[in-house]
């Protein structure tokens, strides 16, 4: 249930921080994108990958909650210690394809695991 939701929300209701759900680019999905689910543990800070403006971040002691905008959508990323990002760095965001959820975006039902994703 954690780790596999069966809707969008299911994901966003359980957990804290909840579960980013964002619109991605996929050339394969109808209209062209597509709806994601990844956990904010599950996400790491990169050299490269998924575009983002740092809003924020929240330092907890032995984690810390970092605010993410990309292409005006909300991204939550948790990761250990205290990261050096200021307010309007900009930032790439990295995961698995393990990590995701796929979503349909009309139903909010959970697409099976075997869709991949383009990410632009």
């Amino acid at each position: 249930l954690y780790e596999r939701p069966s809707t969008v929300f299911v994901g966003e209701f359980i957990g804290t921080p909840p579960m980013n759900i964002v619109r991605l680019k996929d050339a394969a999905a109808p209209g062209g994108v597509r709806k994601v689910g990844i956990r904010p543990e599950d996400i790491a800070f990169g050299e490269s990958g998924l575009r983002v403006v740092v809003e924020g971040s929240e330092y907890f002691g032995a984690d810390t909650v970092t605010s993410c905008r990309h292409e005006g959508q909300l991204m939550l990323v948790r990761t250990p210690g205290r990261p050096r990002l200021e307010a309007g760095a900009i930032a790439h965001l990295n995961w698995s394809k393990q990590a995701e959820s796929i979503f349909d975006d009309l139903t909010g039902r959970r697409i099976p695991d075997n869709q991949e994703i383009l990410v632009a």
